[in-house]
């Protein structure tokens, strides 16, 4: 109870009465009290009177806690920026982790979207072209000669004397020589030209701008003769046979 009347009086220590207020001793302040509570003006004065010269800051401490300083407070904003900086670095690193996985991941993507389109136009068996590629390529190609007014040709190659080696020897050898033709057919043509398997045992070539009819003959006689050669699989020794020429389609500048 003690402490509430100190409180009070400190109070009125800092914010003293007006002059209309009621006097209640020359050497201390002024205060307002109702005429509803005549008594309370004594108890007061007590109070008040039972204040030592020490006290009042004490008192005003202990019920206004509030400290004022003045100057820059450089601890504080140091850990202020300490904190800043902490968690920026955090944010960064989380972006540059997730960045990171996020590129990788599309890699991935973009990987297997091109092992997909790889297997849909290759060959399985001779990793040639297979029929899808050999119809984009063609139609690629007589766009590209017919824009640059160049030369085209298309070499149909249908092996002889294949069914009897599958049918006599199994797939497997069968397979194998397809291979050794694939690579056969393969090594005589440019890189810019398409070599592609139709399917079993016929292959199509796809020569894109050659210099003229000439150069075409010479590549023909190349290919009788690679695939005239023997073809050796697990000791054995095939002939497969090729006839002495095979059609070549030549879609001219102008030539439907």
């Amino acid at each position: 109870m003690r402490r509430v009347f100190l409180y009070l009086t400190t109070c009125l220590l800092f914010f003293p009465a007006s002059a209309s207020a009621l006097t209640l001793s020359d050497a201390q302040p002024l205060m307002l009290v109702s005429n509803a509570y005549p008594e309370l003006a004594g108890v007061l004065n007590a109070a008040i009177d039972d204040i030592t010269p020490q006290e009042p800051k004490s008192i005003f401490e202990y019920w206004l806690p509030v400290k004022y300083e003045r100057g820059f407070d450089w601890p504080f904003f140091w850990s202020v920026v300490g904190l800043i900086l902490f968690f920026s670095s955090v944010i960064i690193t989380l972006f540059g982790v997730w960045n990171r996985r996020l590129r990788k991941e599309i890699k991935r993507r973009k990987k297997a979207e091109q092992d997909l389109r790889a297997i849909a136009m290759c060959d399985p068996l001779t990793k040639l072209a297979n029929r899808n590629r050999f119809s984009e390529d063609f139609t690629a190609t007589l766009s590209l000669c017919e824009r640059q007014g160049s030369l085209m040709a298309l070499a149909l190659l249908d092996l002889d004397n294949f069914k009897p080696i599958n049918d006599r020897y199994g797939h497997l050898v069968g397979d194998m020589c397809l291979k050794e033709i694939a690579l056969r057919i393969q090594s005589q043509c440019r890189a810019s030209d398409t070599v592609a398997r139709l399917g079993g045992d016929e292959f199509a070539v796809i020569f894109a701008c050659p210099e003229d009819e000439m150069s075409l003959v010479i590549v023909a006689e190349r290919l009788i003769r690679a695939l005239n050669e023997p073809i050796y699989v697990k000791d054995l020794t095939f002939m497969l046979g090729y006839p002495s020429g095979f059609p070549f389609t030549l879609p001219w500048p102008g030539n439907e």
